[in-house]
């Protein structure tokens, strides 16, 4: 029985618990919540076992336990999973092979995906799809909205790129011409159906990061400080547009909050009303905000403007320290600036950066909170109540 709580078989529990959370993103809407909650409960099961048998220092044991104690209480005042998972899954990979994890996300992910997408065709076709109104290049255009079974059509381009940023990881430096012709006609022809503006822009934006990076260019010492500063500079974004739209003073910013759907109107509307607290709030119920305003929509699809109104300010600067830590780390290793960048750029126009399971970048965060070390090592437990040398 012992040897089912081996280091070999914890690490193999903790594969399992990310395979499961993989499964959960990549599952079509249909009964979404029922097999959320059953996959939740499921992969809690693999993950706790490795993050209480494994043995930490007590810096990380102490660790462990803020982001444990943070997290269960901002989603019991949030109403929210998704920070309580990606905190299962930060803590818990001690000992854990990243690339391994990406490597799920690409098989698991993409397969999934694949025959998601195949299964939506094969019973839909993709002809006389539902149209919809969207505003591009100063005028207003009929598109394609097609969500290939997920449930929204924005959320098939996210997976998608979590996919191709999977695969331009594990591949970095040695991705062949034929494969970047195939990744950009495969991301136009899902845009074509998606219409995913945010979705072609980061991607797009990812294949010219990824050439500078990797480019002569990257040696300019000014160059270099922009690239990395694209992280925090998302997070800043986030927040000056929304104010510099309602200023008014700027003419073009009309034009932008357009383009972006309206996301920048409704990321002031969610941050002047849902007021940021410390420990998050429930931001799904509207009864309120509908009784005040008489407006009936208010959604948040900017990322950072969600962790703090939702998480709160603590998990905000929680997050906001991380990127910066990430981004300092991940200038010795291109690869991960690449896709650290790139997700957070993602995150000025979509809700999933704090899901870890799509938004793998974070997964980096072993390498600040788990460092090399020659100090005693105890189990999770005997590191907490044992009173001696906390350093």
């Amino acid at each position: 029985m012992k040897k089912y709580f081996s280091d070999k078989y914890l690490e193999f529990y903790y594969y399992v618990f990310f395979a499961i959370m993989i499964i959960n993103q990549f599952l079509p809407s249909i009964d979404s919540n029922k097999v959320s909650i059953i996959l939740g409960g499921l992969g809690f099961l693999f993950v706790l076992p490795k993050i209480l048998l494994t043995k930490y220092t007590k810096r990380e044991a102490w660790i462990i336990a803020i982001i444990g104690i943070l997290s269960i209480v901002t989603t019991i005042l949030s109403r929210r999973q998704g920070l309580l998972f990606s905190a299962l899954a930060i803590v818990g990979i001690k000992n854990i092979d990243i690339k391994k994890c990406i490597k799920i996300i690409l098989f698991i992910g993409g397969t999934l995906f694949t025959i998601v997408v195949i299964s939506y065709i094969l019973s839909n076709g993709l002809d006389d799809q539902l149209t919809s109104t969207r505003y591009i290049f100063g005028r207003e255009i009929q598109v394609y909205k097609t969500s290939f079974g997920y449930n929204h059509a924005n959320k098939a381009f996210a997976l998608y790129s979590t996919l191709v940023l999977a695969f331009l990881y594990l591949n970095y430096e040695r991705v062949s011409v034929k494969q970047w012709i195939s990744i950009i006609v495969l991301t136009l022809g899902i845009f074509y159906f998606t219409f995913s503006r945010t979705g072609l822009i980061v991607i797009l934006f990812s294949i010219v990061y990824y050439s500078v990076l990797e480019s002569k260019l990257y040696n300019n010492k000014i160059l270099k400080k922009i690239l990395l500063s694209v992280p925090l500079a998302s997070v800043a974004i986030s927040f000056i547009l929304p104010y510099l739209y309602v200023w008014g003073k700027i003419p073009f910013m009309e034009e932008i909050n357009k383009v972006m759907a309206g996301r920048v109107k409704l990321s002031y509307e969610f941050l002047n009303f849902f007021k940021p607290t410390l420990f998050g709030q429930c931001v799904d119920d509207l009864t309120a905000y509908r009784l005040q305003t008489n407006n009936w929509y208010l959604i948040c699809d900017n990322s950072y403007v969600l962790i703090l109104s939702a998480y709160g300010i603590l998990a905000f600067l929680l997050c906001l320290y991380l990127i910066y830590k990430l981004s300092s780390i991940a200038q010795e290793d291109r690869s991960k600036l690449f896709v650290l960048s790139s997700f957070c750029v993602y995150g000025i126009a979509e809700a999933f950066f704090i899901i870890f399971f799509v938004n793998f970048s974070m997964l980096f965060v072993k390498d600040i909170l788990f460092k090399k070390t020659d100090e005693k090592e105890m189990s999770f437990f005997k590191c907490i109540f044992t009173i001696k040398n906390i350093s």
